[in-house]
């Protein structure tokens, strides 16, 4: 096996859950190289990682995509994977552009497959994403023992930058207020109780957001010494989590960083049961708040939520 392509064009959180697939084919196949197509969304992530050889990205316009097919197939992949588990004509048409001597992925058996070893749709219902991505290599070991918790490098640099920006970020508690769908948007109101129940039991915050709720976050920090915004980019985001003793978020891709650390974390999840199992985060010592079955994300109440913080950081402060 000399060449691998695994197949991300999702957002970044999806990215960081393949992250246990791309360690364990190294580990299966060191001397293979590991390339990823990955989407405009989600390219940067891994662009310093040891263990990638090469990034193609896949833009939905005609002469990109003629040219990513000329990339691909003289490349000559031996193995292509694509762990994307729900019906798709985006997976047929990827398998068919990187035209891998064998192909991995989750097919419908109504349909022909796209793949020259599909995996069926059925076994991935109650799964964690970050195992279900594994479940291509039932082809070549035993994944039962293989670990799940994502892995992220940090970039040097970026770790510097930390250091000299944020010297005090072990003792901070890190709030992101942003999310990727505005359904999973939490009231400002809430938020700003939240954080002003942070500052009143002594806590350094820093704040994270992006959009619409950024100007809430510069609001807040423009208030208080004991808080601070957040400027960087997603590596040196991805450094700052990997440093502060909590993280409250209501957005997976940050879930699924912080638990590439271990980090800490309250997370909020919408009232969806397979939701909360299938991206449930991967640290070990966490809490999910949800709402009441049928209500929405608004309704999560700021009461739970701080009693999930004081819950944590009694046991981080110790």
């Amino acid at each position: 096996m000399k060449e691998i392509l695994l197949v991300q064009v999702g957002k970044l959180g999806d990215l960081v859950l393949m992250t246990p697939l791309i360690s364990e084919l190294n580990v299966l196949f060191p001397q293979a190289n590991i390339s990823l197509l990955l989407s405009p969304r989600n390219k940067t992530l891994l662009e310093f990682d040891q263990r990638i050889h090469r990034n193609f990205i896949y833009k939905k316009s005609l002469l990109s995509v003629i040219y990513l097919f000329f990339k691909l197939r003289t490349k000559q992949f031996d193995l292509v994977i694509d762990p994307k588990d729900h019906r798709s004509n985006q997976s047929r048409f990827l398998a068919f552009l990187a035209g891998g001597k064998r192909s991995i992925g989750f097919s419908d058996s109504r349909r022909p497959s796209p793949f020259t070893e599909p995996l069926p749709l059925d076994s991935r219902e109650i799964l964690h994403v970050a195992y279900k991505n594994l479940l291509a290599l039932n082809h070549f070991t035993d994944i039962s023992t293989i670990p799940i918790r994502p892995s992220l490098q940090l970039n040097k640099n970026d770790n510097i930058m930390i250091y000299k920006s944020y010297p005090t970020a072990k003792e901070c508690v890190l709030v992101n207020l942003s999310a990727g769908d505005h359904s999973r948007y939490w009231p400002e109101n809430n938020w700003r109780i939240l954080i002003d129940f942070l500052i009143d039991r002594g806590e350094m915050v820093i704040l994270t957001a992006i959009g619409d709720l950024a100007g809430i976050a510069e609001d807040i920090s423009a208030k208080c010494s004991q808080v601070r915004m957040f400027r960087g980019s997603v590596h040196e985001l991805t450094a700052l989590i990997s440093k502060v003793k909590l993280v409250i978020t209501p957005d997976t891709a940050i879930v699924h960083i912080a638990s590439a650390f271990n980090r800490p974390q309250v997370t909020l999840f919408p009232a969806i049961q397979w939701n909360k199992w299938r991206f449930a985060p991967l640290s070990d010592l966490y809490e999910q708040i949800l709402p009441d079955e049928g209500n929405s994300f608004a309704d999560i109440d700021q009461i739970r939520v701080q009693q999930a913080c004081e819950r944590l950081l009694s046991v981080v402060n110790n």
